[in-house]
């Protein structure tokens, strides 16, 4: 039998990105439902506490957190859900109806084991160093958050242990510190040593805003998502990245070297967020080719980080956009942590009337792209991308709309 038809295949498998909020309140009840009564079936009790925490979308200002720069990401309403319950002693049970197996361990005993519940045990092994109450419990986790595509489900998990214990255990961490513990535990448990950008913003997104921060002070503000007839969409390539490995931890050590060299020629300098791209470009000819690329990609994003703000303020969607494929090129050209996948992606995406923007989101090295798209062309851009994608790599890309939504605080 010979290969179906492209389009067919396309009309067959394309989801409606934009549910009604209907909807959307549909699928969050059935999901909190199923997450009490799979609770029950493993554990045999009714959960003491339930709760979420939500993945993100980074805007822009990629790969300048952890230069101590500026993002512009929102929460979305794709989630983890969490239920949990003391257990009565120091065993720790979790399990989840996206990943298989169970992860058991004891409290006072805690160390990294290169699985999924390492997300958990950094938590756990965090609030006991901070000597905070603490006991075992059991988990039990669910989720419409895609699982390595650049949307932060190691964050989301984190977050939702971190407020999952404090439900249980009785105590508060102000958000700023919760944030901090998940990025410290992801460091020390998953080897990843990221940035503070979506465990923050998972932790104090808000409804229809955008999350400015500026990773240094950890001071922020939101911005109204003003987008007009545009919409954001995701659209996930299904090339699972491997943020614990060398190539995420290799820039961030580029981007140190070259800090160094640039310390050392201009005072005050303590990250690529104190230097111009006159100041870089001054030092050309010190520093390596390779490092100078990933410094300018930094000190540029930084830049169109603040750009963006203006444009969002002045309701400028265009330049909102144009900002957007500059940031891709620069993650494409400058700090090479994009792939075939991406490219094809995003190059399509502009190809379709009615895209302003596009770029990938995330570390890279796979993940999503996202997309800013006029709302009468959403059908247009899923079914062009779907094609072209679907003929390039027999892969069909998976699409969802980024609403900006309430992080974990706010969580019942």
């Amino acid at each position: 039998m010979g290969r179906p038809c492209i389009r067919a295949v396309v009309r067959n498998v394309i989801e409606s990105v934009k549910p009604t909020t209907k909807e959307y309140q549909t699928v969050m009840n059935e999901t909190e439902s199923l997450l009490t009564r799979r609770f029950y079936e493993r554990f045999g009790g009714k959960p003491q506490v339930s709760l979420w925490a939500p993945g993100r979308v980074n805007l822009i200002g990629e790969h300048t957190d952890y230069n101590d720069g500026y993002v512009l990401p929102i929460a979305i309403g794709r989630r983890i859900y969490a239920a949990g319950a003391a257990s009565g002693n120091d065993t720790v049970t979790i399990v989840s109806g996206n990943i298989k197996g169970e992860v058991v361990f004891d409290i006072n005993r805690i160390e990294p084991s290169g699985d999924w519940g390492d997300y958990a045990r950094g938590i756990v092994a965090k609030t006991r160093r901070e000597q905070r109450p603490l006991a075992g419990f059991n988990a039990f986790f669910l989720g419409n958050l895609p699982i390595g595509a650049g949307v932060s489900s190691s964050a989301a998990m984190e977050v939702v242990v971190c407020y999952l214990l404090q439900k249980l255990f009785g105590y508060s961490i102000p958000p700023a510190g919760a944030a901090l513990l998940c990025q410290q535990a992801e460091h020390e448990f998953a080897g990843t040593r990221c940035g503070i950008m979506d465990q923050f913003v998972s932790v104090m997104g808000l409804e229809g805003k955008a999350l400015f921060l500026d990773c240094r002070t950890l001071e922020f503000k939101h911005v109204p998502l003003s987008l007009g007839d545009y919409s954001l969409v995701a659209c996930d390539s299904r090339v699972e990245r491997g943020l614990a490995t060398s190539e995420y931890n290799r820039r961030r050590a580029e981007c140190e070297q070259g800090v160094r060299i640039l310390a050392q020629r201009f005072e005050g300098v303590r990250a690529l967020r104190d230097v111009s791209l006159s100041q870089l470009e001054e030092c050309s000819t010190l520093v390596e080719p390779t490092i100078f690329r990933r410094c300018r990609h930094v000190v540029t994003e930084n830049a169109r980080v603040l750009e963006a703000i203006e444009a969002m303020r002045t309701g400028n969607v265009e330049k909102f956009g144009r900002l957007m494929n500059t940031s891709h090129d620069s993650l494409k050209d400058d700090y090479e942590v994009s792939c075939a996948q991406l490219d094809l992606l995003v190059n399509t995406a502009r190809s379709v009337r009615g895209v302003l923007g596009s770029r990938l989101t995330g570390a890279g090295f796979g993940g999503s792209t996202i997309n800013l798209v006029h709302n009468s062309a959403i059908d247009l851009f899923q079914n062009t991308l779907t094609e072209a994608y679907l003929k390039a790599f027999d892969t069909v890309p998976r699409f969802f709309e980024c609403v900006a939504s309430n992080g974990a605080e706010h969580a019942r």
